[in-house]
């Protein structure tokens, strides 16, 4: 089962991250949005819980993540699809986790129980709208994400008891807000 989820690891990771600057299409209007709010974020530190525009508004986590992923020297028009296509690589083992957590209560063999989360870590992230999105730079991409570390520290928490596992899971809860 361990195999299967680092190979499907590895094939998300192939799936995702090569080229990323070169797919279609280009630069639509939120990455656009994303990418230079980020680029200004870097020059001006203003930080902001919520970003006004004439559209309604959009949610700051992508925009901190792209100007983490611009500092780092990923500078591109397109640096919000290297945050995207890692949030789309980390669903594959926070899929067997959290799969494997929500199955403990099942009274499956520990062998069956790890080998039907390695599956389902191989079907889930790699659906049609996870695999687009992700490398896209399409900021709901996240969610998914923020979802299974919550999930899986909340089952864990409460399974084993550890108030560690409540915080991480209340963490992953409020950063899901910013999305």
């Amino acid at each position: 089962w361990l195999w299967i989820v680092a190979a499907s690891s590895l094939w998300a990771a192939w799936l995702r991250i090569p080229q990323l600057d070169s797919l279609p299409p280009q630069a639509y209007v939120d990455e656009a949005w994303y990418n230079l709010t980020a680029r200004n974020l870097l020059q001006t530190h203003n930080w902001q819980v919520f970003y006004p525009t004439f559209w309604g508004g959009m949610r700051p986590l992508l925009v901190d993540l792209t100007a983490l992923s611009q500092a780092l020297g990923f500078h591109s028009p397109v640096a919000s699809r290297a945050v995207t296509a890692t949030a789309g690589v980390l669903c594959v083992p926070l899929t067997f986790v959290c799969c494997d957590e929500l199955l403990r209560r099942e009274p499956w063999s520990a062998n069956r129980r790890r080998l039907t989360a390695a599956v389902a870590a191989v079907v889930a992230p790699n659906l049609l709208f996870q695999l687009i999105a992700s490398r896209v730079g399409y900021a709901p991409i996240l969610i998914p994400l923020l979802t299974l570390f919550a999930v899986w520290q909340m089952r864990r928490a409460e399974r084993t008891g550890r108030r560690l596992g409540w915080v991480l899971a209340g963490l992953g809860l409020g950063l899901s807000q910013y999305v």
